[in-house]
């Protein structure tokens, strides 16, 4: 008998609990009203590492041909040279006085 009153009391518990609800609007009552508040959104700047640091070699072969150019060897200059002056004694016979009497 105790069985089926505790079980009673179970049923009309739920009955009354059910009810309940459909008087508040078909939702349980809380303290506190849920908001639905929209997700806010920020544009944010930040260094992203898209690859990580290395190093590359890359050989390059040389370049043989034969081709004709001008080839700077020694750029221009000014050069100064001294020659001193070219001097002889050349001895000759010159009238100084026309003579005469004094």
């Amino acid at each position: 008998m105790i069985g089926k009153t505790a079980s009673s009391a179970i049923a009309s518990l739920a009955v009354v609990g059910m009810v309940s609800e459909t008087a508040a609007g078909g939702r349980a009552v809380e303290c506190y009203e849920q908001v639905n508040r929209p997700a806010v959104y920020e544009t944010v700047y930040e260094n992203v590492l898209v690859s990580p640091a290395g190093q590359q070699v890359e050989s390059v072969p040389a370049i043989y041909g034969t081709r004709e150019r001008v080839v700077q060897i020694a750029p221009a200059r000014v050069s100064y040279e001294i020659v001193p002056a070219i001097t002889r004694t050349i001895y000759r016979t010159v009238k100084v006085d026309d003579g005469g009497y004094s």
